[in-house]
C-alpha cells in the first residue's frame, strides 16, 4: 500500500474511514514528505549532472564532423565510401566469428560434463 501512495494510485476512502482525525492526517503528511523528499532528491541529481555536464564541455571538431556525415549519409545526399562499408563488413564478420568461439566453448563444457557424468555413473555402479 505505501508503494501505491507513493506513485498516488490508492483509495484514500479506506484510510480516512480507520480514523476521522489521524487517517487524513497521516496521510497528508505521508504524501507531503513523500513528494517533497523524492522531488527534492530528483532535482538534485538532475542538478548536479547538469553542473558536471557544463564543467567536462567537449569541444571536439570530429564530433560535429561525424555528424555533419552520418546526417548526410542518412539523407542520401553523400555516399558512403568503401573503406566504412568494409570496415562494417569486417566488424559483422568479427562478430560471428566470436560468436562461434563462443559455442565451440560452451559445447566442450557439455562435453566434459558429459563424460564427468559418465565416469562418475560407471564408479558407482562397480562399487
Amino acid at each position: 500500500m505505501l508503494f501505491e501512495m507513493i506513485l498516488m494510485k490508492f483509495d484514500s476512502n479506506e484510510l480516512s474511514r480507520a480514523g476521522t482525525f489521524l487517517g487524513p492526517f497521516s496521510l497528508t503528511l505521508f504524501i507531503l514528505l513523500v513528494v517533497f523528499i523524492c522531488l527534492s532528491i530528483f532535482l538534485s541529481i538532475i542538478n548536479d549532472n547538469f553542473r558536471l555536464a557544463r564543467e567536462k564541455v567537449i569541444e571536439d571538431p570530429e564530433v560535429f564532423s561525424h555528424i555533419i556525415r552520418k546526417f548526410l549519409q542518412w539523407t542520401g545526399m553523400r555516399k558512403r565510401p568503401e573503406w566504412e562499408i568494409q570496415e562494417e563488413k569486417d566488424q559483422q564478420m568479427r562478430e560471428n566469428y566470436l560468436y562461434t568461439t563462443d559455442t565451440l566453448r560452451l559445447r566442450t563444457n557439455q562435453l566434459v560434463n558429459q563424460i564427468n557424468r559418465m565416469y562418475f555413473n560407471q564408479r558407482t555402479a562397480n562399487v
